[in-house]
Parts: C-alpha cells; structure tokens; sequence
C-alpha cells in the first residue's frame, strides 16, 4: 500500500521516536511489559487520529477526511497513515517546492508531516502518562 504513515507500538510507558523519510515509528512500551486493552488503545488511537487529522493541510479536504486513517495491526501495533490511493499527491504537500511553476515560491506546508508526527507522538505518550524519547 502506498502511503505515508506513522507505525505505533503501544504498551504502556514508552515513546520512542525512529526518523525515516516519510516514515514514523513510535514505540510506547518497554520489551516485556503488560499490553494495554485493547479498548484503551483503540480509544487512544482514533484520538491521535482526531488530532492528525486536524493538523493536515486542507484545500479540497480529500487528504484530511478521506485519506488519513488508522488502522490496528494487531499485538499492539497500530498504523496512522495518509493513504495515497486516495490522495496521490499526498507526498508533494511535505515537500519543498522546487519546480519552476512556483516562481521560487515556498510551499507553505512544507515539513507538515514531520510536525504533525511528533504533535501526535506526544499526543499518544501524554494519553499514555509516558515520554517521548527518540531512539537511535
């Protein structure tokens, strides 16, 4: 599936920020600890859902309601995405602008993904009473 997204581990305490392009992977547990229910997390979930949505960029309105989604992939792991079968230019939205159409103009959502994802994986750690910490 073709899709920027953000992948998230949910246990109990952790947040562990992991950057790829495009890419997010959060990580909300230790190895080891006891996993939360699966309720608690769906709940968590479609909160940060709620709230990524609100920080993509809209003009049609396509990428924010039709296209970001959530989804569970199971043992904990947890899928926020903005589906680009839905939203093809999805990847252009974050990107500079760099075609001469633009007459060197900058574009003004540059970088939003990246944003939103650490807005969300705060979001997520404070909903958990735990802390953001970037892995290496």
């Amino acid at each position: 599936m073709n899709a920027i997204y953000i992948i998230i581990h949910i246990c109990k305490k952790y947040v562990k920020f992991n950057k790829h392009f495009l890419i997010r992977k959060f990580f909300i547990c230790k190895e080891g600890e006891k996993m939360i229910s699966t309720a608690k997390q769906a709940a968590i979930m479609y909160g940060a859902l709620h709230y990524l949505k609100s920080l993509v960029p809209k003009d049609t309105g396509n990428m924010r309601y039709n296209a970001t989604k959530v989804e569970n992939l199971g043992g904990g792991k947890w899928r926020l995405y903005v589906d680009e079968n839905i939203a093809p230019y999805v990847p252009y939205t974050t990107e500079p602008w760099i075609s001469p159409k633009w007459n060197g103009k900058k574009n003004p959502n540059e970088g939003w993904f990246e944003r939103a994802s650490h807005l969300v994986a705060n979001y997520i750690a404070n909903a958990l009473r735990g802390t953001l910490k970037r892995s290496k």
